[in-house]
């Protein structure tokens, strides 16, 4: 009879013992998930954030390319007339806002790099932790 009781209680301590392994499980898979979707939002909003900078930088960079072109196509009979297309690409395109931007759209992309290298750290953290609870 005691046999069978010490025999029970042993099966009941392993089915507690399973439950809080499940159990550790669970709130260990949980919190990975939340973790999970929380960086790969982060990553998408810093590559989303890369595409738009960049594509913003490639405009600016045209503009310039445009004042070059003109600055290159200038003789001495037309020094008066390439001076006022200057003068009307660059009240049109406001050469030192473009100049600002592209400062900005550049730190912005570091930015964004660096977000990406920190964030993907950290899921190579949370992956290392999942993989020692398993």
């Amino acid at each position: 009879m005691e046999e069978k009781e010490n025999s029970t209680k042993n099966v009941r301590t392993k089915i507690r013992d399973v439950e809080n392994r499940i159990l550790e499980l669970e709130t260990s898979m949980l919190y990975f998930s939340k973790a999970h979707s929380e960086i790969i939002h982060n990553l998408n909003n810093s590559a989303h954030n890369l595409l738009s900078n960049s594509y913003i930088l490639g405009r600016y960079i045209e503009y310039f390319e445009q004042l070059v072109n003109v600055y290159q196509e200038l003789s001495s009979k037309e020094v008066d007339s390439k001076i006022n297309e200057i003068k009307r690409f660059n009240d049109g395109v406001e050469v030192e806002s473009i100049r600002r931007l592209s400062t900005e759209a550049v730190k912005s992309i570091e930015t964004s790099v660096k977000e990406i290298y920190k964030n993907t750290n950290e899921l190579n953290q949370l992956t290392k932790q999942l993989g020692k609870v398993i």
